[in-house]
Formats: C-alpha cells, sequence, structure tokens
C-alpha cells in the first residue's frame, strides 16, 4: 500500500505543478478600461481610457513607476492606438479626425514624441525592433507593408501588392505578415531588410494568420480540424515547422519572443492565456481565471495581457520559471515508464510473498 500511495503521490504530483497557472500580478487595475499591452525590458505600455479618452501610459516593472507616453483628446477618435515598444521608443497609430492614421512614436530617455508616418491616409498596426518601424499602409487603396529607419531617417517600402499584407512584425531585421496575394486564404510571407530578399513562410491551401516573429523562428494562427485555428511555428534557419498548440478548442494571437510562445486559448469555455516553452517542449497555463484574458505580450519570461476579471479590462502580469532540472519530453516519458514498472515489480513481489 505505501508503495502504491508514493507512486500515486509522484504521479499527481507532477500534473498539478503542470497545470497550475503562473503566479499573476496586476500592472495597472484603474477602473476604466485599459488594453493592448506590449512590453520591452521593465517597462510595459498600454491603451488606457481612464482621462475619458484614449491615450496611452506606461509602467516601469522594476520602479514601480507609472507614466503617461501619449494624450491627444482632441483629434484622437479612435481607441485601437495599437503601442508597440522596443528598448526606449514607443511607436502607435494615432487615428485623427477625417478617417486619417498616423504612425507616432516617443523616446522615453528623451521625451521627446515625433512623427514617423504621415501620408493624408491610414497606417495601422505599427510594430518596433531596434531601430526600424513597420507597419500597415493604406495609401495604395490597399494594405501594404512599409518601414522606416529612425537611425537613418528613411522611409521604405517593404513590400507593395494588389492584395492586402497585414499584421506586420518585425525581429531584428526579418519582417514578416500576413498576405492574400494568392487567393481567398491568406499566406505568411518575409522579408530580410539586409539582403533585400522576400521570401514565404508558409503557402498552403489553409488559412494562415497573425505572425509573430522572435529572431529566427516565426508562429503563427492555422487552420486546424473543423476550422478551428491552432498554432504553428517554423525555424527559418532549418526550415522545419511544427506544431505549437493543436487543442481541440480555438487558440489565437501567438505572440513570442526567445522561447516563449503565448496566446488566447479558449480551451476552458472563455479566453485564457496558455504558453510554451521551445527549449523543452513544454505547455503550461499562464491565467486561467473565469473572466476573459486577451492579447498578451511576451518579452523574455514575463508575460503581459489585458484582462477582465474585476469587471473592465486591467493589465496583468506573469514571470515564468523553466522548472528547475526538467528533462526532455523522451525522458519524461521513460521516468513515468520506468515508476509504472517499478510499481508493477512491487505489488508482484508483494504477491508473491504472500503465496
Amino acid at each position: 500500500m505505501k508503495t502504491k500511495c508514493f507512486f500515486c503521490f509522484v504521479v499527481l504530483a507532477f500534473c498539478a505543478n503542470a497545470n497550475a497557472d503562473l503566479i499573476n500580478f496586476p500592472i495597472c487595475t484603474n477602473t476604466a478600461d485599459q488594453g493592448s499591452p506590449t512590453i520591452s525590458g521593465n517597462v510595459v505600455v498600454w491603451e488606457d481610457s481612464r482621462s475619458g479618452d484614449w491615450s496611452i501610459n506606461g509602467k516601469d516593472l522594476a520602479t514601480g513607476q507609472d507614466f503617461l507616453v501619449y494624450s491627444n483628446p482632441v483629434n484622437q477618435f479612435d481607441p485601437h492606438l495599437d503601442p508597440s515598444i522596443s528598448g526606449n521608443v514607443v511607436v502607435w497609430s494615432n487615428h485623427l479626425i477625417g478617417g486619417v492614421a498616423e504612425i507616432y512614436a516617443y523616446n522615453l530617455s528623451t521625451g521627446v514624441e515625433f512623427v514617423v508616418s504621415s501620408n493624408n491616409d491610414i497606417q495601422r498596426r505599427p510594430s518596433i525592433s531596434g531601430n526600424v518601424v513597420v507597419w500597415d499602409d493604406f495609401r495604395s487603396n490597399n494594405y501594404d507593408i512599409y518601414g522606416y529607419n529612425l537611425e537613418a531617417g528613411t522611409e521604405l517600402p517593404i513590400f507593395v501588392g494588389v492584395e492586402n499584407q497585414m499584421y506586420v512584425d518585425i525581429s531584428g531585421n526579418i519582417v514578416v505578415w500576413q498576405d492574400f496575394r494568392n487567393g481567398t486564404y491568406p499566406d505568411i510571407y518575409g522579408y530580410d531588410l539586409i539582403t533585400g530578399n522576400e521570401f514565404s513562410v508558409v503557402v498552403d491551401d489553409t488559412y494562415q494568420s497573425h505572425p509573430s516573429i522572435s529572431d529566427n523562428v516565426v508562429v503563427w494562427n492555422e487552420e486546424g480540424y473543423g476550422d478551428v485555428l491552432d498554432i504553428y511555428g517554423k525555424n527559418l534557419l532549418t526550415g522545419e515547422v511544427f506544431p505549437i498548440c493543436t487543442n481541440g478548442a480555438a487558440q489565437r494571437w501567438p505572440v513570442i519572443d526567445g522561447d516563449i510562445v503565448a496566446w488566447m486559448d479558449y480551451r476552458n469555455g472563455n479566453w485564457d492565456i496558455y504558453g510554451y516553452d521551445l527549449a523543452i517542449g513544454t505547455e503550461f497555463p499562464i491565467c486561467t481565471n473565469g473572466a476573459r484574458q486577451d492579447y498578451p505580450s511576451v518579452y523574455g519570461d514575463v508575460i503581459v495581457w489585458q484582462d477582465l476579471r474585476a469587471g473592465n479590462y486591467d493589465i496583468y502580469g506573469a514571470i515564468y520559471e523553466a522548472p528547475v532540472g526538467v528533462p526532455e519530453p523522451s525522458t519524461i516519458v521513460l521516468l513515468f515508464t520506468g515508476l509504472i514498472s517499478m510499481g508493477w515489480y512491487f505489488l508482484r513481489h508483494k504477491r508473491y510473498r504472500r503465496e
């Protein structure tokens, strides 16, 4: 009996640890709505409605200091500012009266705000990595991909086509986006800013969308069985395509930084936040609170998201710590096989002794 109890305890302890949420901590719980958080280093920025108009606010997680990045109640009319941050620079889409949306930026170190792109049309969903900003651009009456080098002060068309390209992301010199050039269903394409070469990331007859990139790994939504969206990834160096989450429920909005992927997940009947560690091949729940959680962002081992648990959208975060000495998945299988074999051995041994 003691042997069986010990065996069950080991298995249950392992499973319980694997299924527990990360420790969540509040970043902003103002009674107004906050949304679309993004993180770089110790700094988180987000859309914020506490002033009655949508602004961009931030917090330094190291010091606990809250600060205002941007507020323009006169011209701004759309809450979808879609902020992005890299180092000390925050960029966003500033929606103005008349349907115009421009790309703005703010340097947290110098306190200087400046215009990145202004051409009397719609520029939206900017993403920044280092000195390069990229965005969706409607100047040709369909969405194309444009960029701007902050150091050189030059704008560059990355891809201009007759169909829509959107949901752009950048890491280092690689830009990726969702592309409708091949028909009804979008594919994922990329562009190397150094070589000037465009390339396909994934092209097939299913639906691929919302790419995110970190270093040489791209992740995206892909239509799975029963039209449910799954999460897939690709290593651009090796060409390997691999599944990250193919749970029977829907997964949306994957983001990646380093080895950590996070996404929105509907397996529990509402939108939660789940994650995956590429280094050890392990999935883990980040937040499965009974309320809705949306739109995660990742930097290093910190995940942030917008959270409805208080009845309005707040900003929450969690820190992922890989279990110390976690074995490879194949080793875990061998461990369980060994435990089962050991359990059977002791049970049979005890039976033979009784006989």
